[in-house]
């Protein structure tokens, strides 16, 4: 459908929903308090950075080319 949902299990994200609000300046405008945001930030950055990604697939030219990245892909979090 075109819409970014967030698992209602995944309660941090969820909490940091129910709490993100405005606070209202003396000049009359709005500003978003940048409290307890960072889930949410880190969220808004990763959706709009996938507009970037370049799938894996796209990037093989050949089996070769396959070969080698399935050879030397990472086996942990560091790379390692």
């Amino acid at each position: 459908t075109g819409k970014f949902r967030v698992f209602s299990d995944l309660e941090e994200v969820v909490e940091e929903i129910r709490e993100y609000h405005r606070k209202q300046m003396p000049n009359g405008t709005s500003q978003i308090v940048k409290i307890k945001d960072d889930l949410i930030s880190a969220i808004r950055y990763a959706f709009m950075m996938a507009r970037h990604a370049i799938q894996k697939a796209d990037t093989l030219d050949n089996d070769v080319d396959a070969e080698y990245y399935e050879e030397h892909m990472p086996t942990s979090a560091t790379g390692y």
